[in-house]
């Protein structure tokens, strides 16, 4: 008695990198037309994102993800396509 435990959050035993993947792909398969979906906005998978916080992802990645925003890159490369 008297010593007090810390529960870790799900995500602390998870791989840094599939805690990164995990995050991109949320965004992936919400904003790409699947045979069984439609293709959502950017703007729904943001707030997605923001409400599986804490709960299904990491809160630092997802926050860098979306400070940075780092899912325009997509946008860049689809660019870069048509360009060469």
């Amino acid at each position: 008695t008297g010593v007090q435990t810390c529960a870790l959050p799900i995500w602390h035993s998870i791989p840094l990198y599939s805690r990164i993947i995990s995050v991109a792909d949320c965004f992936d398969a919400i904003t790409s037309k699947r045979t069984y979906k439609s293709k959502m906005s950017k703007e729904f998978a943001i707030k997605e994102l923001r409400k599986g916080k804490n709960i299904q992802f990491d809160p630092k990645i997802v926050d860098i993800f979306l400070d940075n925003k780092l899912y325009i890159i997509e946008d860049e490369f689809e660019i870069m396509s048509y360009v060469d």
